[in-house]
């Protein structure tokens, strides 16, 4: 049987290396991969069960990221009881080594609480990696070799018109 990579490749997807943050002595982690969002480079956690991607609201100007004064309806939900504050920052590319994908939706949020956890661990995390970019990128998530593979899209071939 070919190793999971193998497979994975052949199929058109490419490895992208995640790296394995620990956040505390009771060896919670989290998995970081480094993109691009709006053309600007930062890191971010890889959360599959996250909607949508992430930017935390501190970080929206690094990012070019300016909310629209009209609002859309968004109701947030996460692991906590409490409400959370999000707002929606428009569309924009996302692009992880050589994949890139469409514009996503994304949103800003307060996420102090992970970026200081992750600043006390040496890392400096810009946001959050939603199901939103994995899905449109059909990833597949090898925990054991800490990889994530993106599909590569095809190139469309423009057939030649035969001149007769």
């Amino acid at each position: 049987m070919k190793a999971l990579k193998e497979l994975l490749e052949s199929k058109g997807y490419q490895p992208v290396r995640l790296m394995k943050i620990y956040v505390d002595e009771a060896a919670m982690y989290h998995f970081l991969v480094e993109a691009e969002l709006n053309g600007v480079e930062g890191y971010f956690i890889v959360d599959s069960g996250a909607t949508s991607t992430v930017v935390d609201a501190q970080k929206a100007k690094k990012f070019g990221l300016e909310a629209p004064e009209i609002q859309p309806e968004i109701q947030a939900m996460g692991a906590s009881p409490d409400e959370l504050d999000i707002r929606f920052a428009g569309f924009y590319p996302v692009r992880i080594k050589k994949w890139k994908g469409k514009s996503f939706p994304v949103m800003m949020m307060d996420i102090d609480h992970i970026t200081g956890a992750m600043e006390e661990a040496g890392w400096e995390v810009d946001g959050i990696l939603g199901a939103d970019v994995l899905h449109a990128g059909k990833a597949v998530l090898d925990y054991g070799k800490q990889r994530m593979f993106l599909k590569k899209k095809r190139k469309k071939n423009k057939k030649k018109k035969k001149n007769k």
